[in-house]
């Protein structure tokens, strides 16, 4: 449910993190539904689309494994634009998850609608909830599982559709990461989930934002942890669920950058938090709103089971303007 109305995957901002510029295009991932295939849809504000792209587009190239994979289920779990090798800023590619894969698709120019790069999301990535593309021709994809080897993997989506896509780094420690961002100025991708098991199975979880800087000066590229900022405050979800669920932390469920700020927005569960990147600190709840959210609603009320308000809940997903943010 997203709480404040917000019902696409992501929203654009021109390009720079100075940038006031707003960018009219969104992509949104719609799900399929019985004999329709996932698709990608581009639209502006009013839901007039002006591009758009499913399961069966664009798959010449694609070997049949991937293939398989691309067309096997309904999830369109995120879609992103992203620049890519054009070297101009603008975005002529998208990397989404669709069905069992995480896909770069091109958008308009020579490879539009085309499948660009594939990798099946097999055991741990079976449930993979962000990707983000990353410099060099690099591509993160996220786990959201539970156990201590969960986190992200690194692959080279420049290698185009291979057979085999080749990974070259993992990242573990974080987990049921349910959003990433790539940030410029600092050559860091950074990434939300939780320090423990949010399904209640192991200690205590927090919600953390996690940061890994790009060491691409090494050969291979490689990444390192070099920030790890967590919310001081942990809860089970026992006002919102009842029976076995009600065990389940509070989780960050994406992380979206501001324009024109080093703050990151990440939703929860329960609430919606701010980092500033600078501080090193978090803020949250109305404070967040009345800063971040001025113009948006509730949709209906939130009630937990004890009776509490919980007008912040749920919070799938919320998409600023991403400046440097999510820039290669």
């Amino acid at each position: 449910m997203l709480l404040f109305g917000r019902a696409t995957s992501t929203t654009v901002q021109g390009s720079g993190f100075e940038s006031s510029q707003v960018q009219l295009n969104i992509v949104t991932g719609i799900y399929g539904s019985g004999d329709a295939m996932p698709q990608i849809l581009v639209h502006d504000r009013h839901g007039n689309i002006s591009w758009s792209w499913n399961a069966t587009m664009g798959m010449a190239l694609v070997p049949p494994k991937l293939r398989e994979c691309i067309q096997d289920g309904p999830n369109a779990t995120e879609a992103k634009f992203v620049g890519t090798r054009d070297g101009t800023g603008d975005e002529n590619a998208i990397v989404a998850i669709i069905g069992r894969a995480a896909i770069v698709v091109g958008y308009h120019g020579e490879f539009d609608r085309r499948v660009l790069f594939a990798v099946c999301l097999s055991g741990l990535l079976a449930n993979a909830h962000t990707v983000e593309m990353l410099p060099d021709e690099l591509m993160a994809v996220a786990t959201s599982g539970q156990t201590s080897n969960d986190g992200i993997y690194i692959y080279v989506w420049g290698d185009g559709v291979a057979s085999d896509p080749r990974l070259i780094q993992t990242l573990p420690g974080v987990r049921a990461i349910h959003g990433m961002v790539w940030d410029r100025e600092s050559q860091k991708l950074w990434a939300a989930g939780t320090t423990d098991a949010a399904d209640g199975s192991g200690g205590i979880a927090y919600s953390v934002v996690q940061g890994y800087a790009y060491n691409y000066e090494s050969r291979p590229a490689s990444f390192s942890v070099s920030d790890t900022f967590k919310v001081a405050e942990s809860r089970q979800l026992n006002e919102e669920w009842e029976g076995p669920a009600s065990k389940w932390w509070d989780g960050a469920h994406d992380l979206v950058p501001v324009p024109n700020e080093r703050v990151l927005l990440m939703p929860t569960d329960v609430d919606i938090y701010a980092l500033h990147l600078d501080s090193g600190s978090f803020t949250h709840g109305e404070q967040v709103v009345r800063q971040y959210l001025q113009g948006f609603r509730p949709l209906g009320e939130r009630t937990g089971y004890d009776g509490q308000d919980l007008p912040r809940s749920d919070i799938k997903s919320t998409r600023e303007g991403l400046g440097t943010f999510g820039r290669i």
